[in-house]
């Protein structure tokens, strides 16, 4: 018997063989559980024959030229779930076997329970894996809904330290308006002491036990006067409670 006719016997034994138009476009796992598997089971160009056990690959048979034919499983459904996805069988089928390093006839020689046992461990094993992977995301998600609240209470803190230094910026200028509206405004003072006393700045003359008006021109002017008077009653040792200073109106 040739290889081919061996082949095709094979086929025939393991399960009714597939429809031409089936082969033409290989079965694929969607994408969330094939991230999943082992890159070369989602590789793989697999088909599921019928619902027999076989499943044809794209890989060329050990005899050569015709496609391999993997056996496949007769307890696993033609739809696996695995990380909450349902997988294809073949492809299921298809990273047991690369995941098992067998060529394909050792694969097919294997005894049915022990090929069964590696197909059940080979998707316990993907099954966790989509876990840890969905654990990540979950997690990354988690990570980034942190940052992301934090980012955005650092924006508001800086948005009310900006709206407290704007407020303590327009409070001062309103103090700084407020002052200096104030001026010029005249003052009258009263000399209580028994000598007269001038102020050299405002140029004010003021007679003992009398008064006099000095007008203030800014808020520096009036520190100038007043250290000028102060000086005036400490050279002629006077208490500074001679001189009462009253704010008039403009």
């Amino acid at each position: 018997m040739t290889p081919s006719t061996r082949k095709a016997a094979t086929s025939k034994a393991g399960a009714a063989p597939a429809p031409a138009q089936a082969r033409a476009a290989a079965p694929t796992a969607t994408p969330a559980a094939t991230a999943a598997l082992a890159p070369d089971a989602a590789k793989s160009d697999v088909l599921v024959v019928g619902a027999g056990p076989t499943v044809s690959t794209d890989g060329a048979s050990e005899a050569g030229g015709e496609s391999a034919v993997l056996i496949g499983s007769g307890v696993l459904p033609s739809m696996v779930p695995i990380g909450g996805q349902e997988v294809q069988l073949g492809v299921v089928v298809a990273g047991a076997h690369a995941a098992s390093g067998l060529s394909v006839a050792d694969w097919n020689a294997l005894a049915g329970d022990v090929r069964e046992q590696m197909l059940s461990d080979y998707v316990a094993s993907q099954t966790e894996a989509a876990k840890v992977l969905e654990d990540q995301e979950r997690a990354d998600a988690a990570a980034a809904a942190r940052a992301e609240a934090d980012a955005e209470a650092q924006r508001l803190a800086a948005k009310e330290d900006e709206h407290q230094a704007n407020a303590q910026r327009q409070a001062q200028e309103a103090q700084a308006r407020a002052a200096a509206n104030e001026f010029p405004c005249v003052i009258e003072v009263g000399n209580n002491s028994g000598i007269a006393l001038s102020e050299p700045v405002s140029g004010a003359h003021i007679q003992a036990g009398g008064t006099g008006r000095i007008t203030l021109l800014s808020l520096e002017h009036a520190h100038q006067v007043q250290q000028n008077l102060m000086a005036v009653l400490d050279l002629n040792y006077l208490d500074p409670g001679v001189l009462v200073i009253t704010k008039l109106p403009k």
